[in-house]
């Protein structure tokens, strides 16, 4: 858990919305996820039984 202080509610309440406003803007870009995911692979860390 991250914790903050603020000077105001109204400044948190600010934070609040423009955080949540950011993950509505985002867009997934599937090559860089693949490329990202390629790059921190551990062969082996999921194996199944």
């Amino acid at each position: 858990m991250d914790r903050q202080d603020y000077a105001t509610e109204a400044d948190e309440w600010a934070d609040l919305i423009a955080d949540n406003r950011l993950q509505e803007l985002a867009e997934m870009d599937g090559t860089m996820l693949k490329d990202l995911l390629e790059e921190s692979w551990i062969p082996g860390l999921l194996t199944w039984s």
